[in-house]
């Protein structure tokens, strides 16, 4: 059954929104497959909530009396409208509208009747839309109204093309990206496209529902939405897509490499190889490895804990946030007992961490940014060094944080190290509510304002 209401994936009251709509007989959830995940994960879409949108759509014929009837277009293009002009949606000052087939008719009847999204619509991303309407000989259109609708020379239609054109075109400002299936045979190109100039159409791979449906982050329908979101980024910051990419290939190179032969690995390298493994997707067996490997070993330890870490993040599993702190705690124990400081700050800052963010112990997190940042000050300053006594001073001396991060970005880093750095940093940001910090950082290391 179709989930008929607003469906939240992630609110964190952030300034900005994305919203998924469904086409006909779609689903909020079941429509879009992996894609909100796929968001939900993005480090350049932290800054973004995310919503999908339902609404009552069957194969079952409108017959008053018997069944309850699926409303026609124009009433669910009010029903979106509606929802976008009240809590929580209303409260947003960005919106991004990504819509499916029959959704995107309803989202641009939707965009033309709501005034308050004039200012507020920075995207929109349609998937397979019929923006041209579809042929008379669609099957059941006379007992669907939502099919009727869809008609080439239905009102709805002609209305819709007339009053965009009119009241749109040329006096919102916001990004439109109109998207064809190359193996689309329900919406063709000449009804999904035409409608539009040239300059914002495009084909992604995949059939009708497909298209929605992306495997991985490097599907084009993925790639196309997170473009359109956040612009391109300049080539002179790290997390630049062409930088992302050619990461994504050094690590699968390094599974590659290291594959079988864990049991010969120095600490380095299945460190290395724990880290290519969490990175494309296979975190149990970067964790299985680490547990069986680490020998004791401080930087194999902390990458363990580090593991646990994510997966609390990730998933809110308690078990391992306790396994998260003990295994860093026993980290710091071995390093200080051996005298070694690069090794110490390290797990002490994420003892820090878990301290004000799972044992709700600020004054236990403090303390331990105190240690850390004390350590770090007497080494030479690296981009890890800097990164800690930034995240030190988060919970200790907010205000100068930004200093030692900005030092960071001067620096040659990698993407990973860039998501491993903000997103520590961003969660301290909300406990402590230090939101336009958390702000200057986003922007420091994205380069999106």
């Amino acid at each position: 059954m179709v989930q008929k209401k607003l469906n939240t994936f992630r609110n964190k009251s952030k300034k900005s929104a994305i919203i998924f709509i469904h086409g006909f007989m779609g689903d909020p959830k079941v429509t879009w497959g992996e894609f909100p995940s796929f968001i939900q994960k993005d480090f350049l879409l932290e800054n973004w909530d995310l919503y999908t949108f339902g609404y009552s759509t069957s194969f079952l014929p409108d017959i008053r009396g018997i069944w309850s009837a699926d409303a026609a277009l124009n009433e669910l293009a009010l029903l979106l409208k509606t929802e976008l002009e009240t809590s929580p949606l209303k409260k947003y000052e960005d919106i991004v509208l990504i819509a499916h087939s029959m959704g995107g008719l309803i989202t641009q009847r939707a965009i033309i009747d709501a005034k308050s999204l004039k200012d507020r619509l920075k995207c929109l991303v349609m998937f397979g839309t019929p923006s041209g309407g579809l042929k008379k000989s669609i099957p059941l259109s006379w007992i669907k109204r939502q099919l009727k609708d869809m008609n080439l020379d239905s009102d709805y239609i002609k209305n819709l093309r007339a009053d965009w054109n009119k009241q749109i075109n040329g006096k919102y400002k916001f990004d439109l990206f109109v998207c064809a299936g190359e193996r689309d045979e329900f919406v063709p190109s000449s009804s999904s496209l035409i409608p539009f100039d040239e300059n914002v159409r495009f084909v992604v791979n995949g059939n009708h529902l497909e298209i929605v449906k992306p495997d991985n982050v490097d599907s084009l329908s993925y790639r196309l939405v997170r473009d359109g979101i956040i612009g391109n980024i300049g080539n002179n910051f790290p997390y630049n897509i062409g930088n992302v990419l050619s990461e994504l290939v050094q690590f699968q190179n390094v599974i590659e490499k290291f594959e079988g032969k864990e049991e010969q690995l120095d600490e380095s390298s299945l460190v290395s190889y724990a880290l290519a493994l969490d990175t494309l997707g296979f975190r149990e067996k970067g964790i299985e490895i680490l547990n069986k490997y680490n020998k004791g070993r401080t930087d194999a330890l902390g990458t363990l804990a580090g593991r646990h870490k994510r997966v609390w993040l990730n998933e809110g599993s308690e078990l391992h946030a306790k396994k998260a702190y003990t295994i860093y705690s026993i980290a710091f124990d071995k390093a200080k007992a051996r005298g070694d400081q690069s090794q110490m700050y390290y797990h002490k800052i994420n003892q820090s961490f878990l301290e004000k963010v799972f044992l709700k112990d600020e004054n236990r997190a403090k303390k331990s940014a105190e240690v850390a940042k004390k350590i770090c000050l007497n080494l030479n300053m690296g981009i890890w060094e800097a990164a800690t006594i930034g995240e030190a001073n988060l919970h200790i001396e907010p205000e100068e944080a930004f200093a030692y991060y900005k030092i960071v970005t001067e620096k040659k880093i990698k993407p990973w190290q860039i998501l491993s750095m903000y997103r520590q940093a961003a969660i301290i940001c909300e406990e402590y509510e230090l939101e336009n910090i958390e702000k200057r950082l986003y922007e420091l290391f994205t380069g999106i304002n």
